[in-house]
């Protein structure tokens, strides 16, 4: 792998985390807003793509109902998988994340992986 392709893989994922981070932040001041946290398992599928061309990814959300240490809540996933074209290389990235919630909206368990190929 190049210099510089390692160095562009590596501001996306630091991009990413940010962006992350930041949401984390924004979520987590002022008032709580009390999401509640449906018992009936959904799933929804996006396709990513770029400005009018062809499609690069796809994001799966999906939410389950599960009760941890005796505690109801849900648990959130987050799956995208992507295909960029760097330095004309097909490279291959996948963020996953998963965060299990209380009953009241409140996140309790956060997760999260980053790789590519």
């Amino acid at each position: 792998m190049t210099m510089r392709r390692s160095l562009l893989i590596g501001l996306i994922v630091l991009f990413w985390l940010t962006m992350v981070g930041w949401l984390v932040l924004r979520e987590n001041r002022g008032p709580r807003r009390a999401v509640p946290v449906t018992q009936v398992p959904s799933e929804m599928w996006l396709a990513i793509s770029v400005e009018e061309g062809p499609r690069i990814g796809t994001l799966r959300v999906a939410q389950e109902p599960e009760t941890r240490d005796g505690e109801a809540g849900a648990r959130l996933e987050l799956k995208t998988r992507l295909r960029l074209e760097i330095l004309d290389q097909p490279t291959d990235l996948a963020l996953d994340g998963e965060v299990w919630r209380r009953e009241d909206g409140a996140a309790a368990v956060f997760d999260f992986t980053v790789a590519s190929g």
